[in-house]
């Protein structure tokens, strides 16, 4: 029983879906750098860091215009291969003082890179 609640506090924690050493770090940074480009609104910089099948969809999309983010979680999938990344995003109205939003974006790992992605409609 009491090992039942000891793992279950550690799932809790996340403990066992940290990734391995570095797979985080280069995923930060692709997520930073992408976001920054995005941002700046330097969409052919930014759409360096999509996945070929998704860059149309992406400088068709409409944008936030945001002042900055900030990472705020990820959640690994299989095999750390696949990452769903949640940024607050500053946004500030005319005369309102910034505010943070939300935001969520998928990863996925191809040819040893970071890629964001939009996952498949179901």
């Amino acid at each position: 029983m009491l090992s039942c609640l000891i793992v279950s506090f550690l799932v809790a924690q996340g403990l066992f879906n940290q990734a391995p050493p570095g797979v985080e770090d280069t995923l930060r940074e692709r997520v930073k750098k992408f976001y920054e480009a995005d941002i700046a609104g330097k969409k052919e910089d930014a759409v360096k860091f999509v996945t070929a099948g998704d860059r149309d969809g992406y400088r068709k999309a409409d944008r936030r215009t945001a002042k900055s983010f900030e990472w705020n979680q990820v959640t690994w999938g299989e095999d750390f291969k696949t990452a769903k990344v949640v940024v607050n995003l500053a946004l500030s109205g005319d005369d309102a003082p910034p505010f943070p939003l939300p935001e969520a974006s998928n990863w996925r790992l191809e040819k040893g890179e970071w890629v964001w992605y939009l996952p498949p409609r179901k």
